[in-house]
């Protein structure tokens, strides 16, 4: 089962990306393979989400495990909706 031991090594990637977007106050450019790896790491994290929704009886401790995909889904969400509104606000 990679979906309990993949959970660490996701959150570090997304403190990374949180440190290194939200430190410069979303002043950051990306380039395409930053934004493929964002997307993949979204993509990851809701297969995660809609495994641990399907088998929440089934498993142990898969709803903490859900909580706590959730959560990181809803971080990088921010960290997207936040460069995406910077960049239409500079646009403006």
């Amino acid at each position: 089962m990679n979906y309990y031991t993949d959970f660490e090594q996701m959150e570090i990637t997304v403190d990374n990306w949180d440190n290194i977007i939200a430190s410069t106050n979303y002043e950051t450019i990306i380039n395409e393979e930053q934004c493929l790896e964002i997307i993949q790491v979204l993509l990851q994290i809701q297969t995660t989400v809609k495994f641990f929704k399907a088998n929440l009886q089934e498993f142990k401790k898969a709803d903490i495990y859900l909580r706590r995909y959730e959560n990181l889904r809803d971080r990088v969400l921010t960290l997207v909706s936040n460069l995406i509104l910077k960049t239409i606000k500079e646009a403006l």
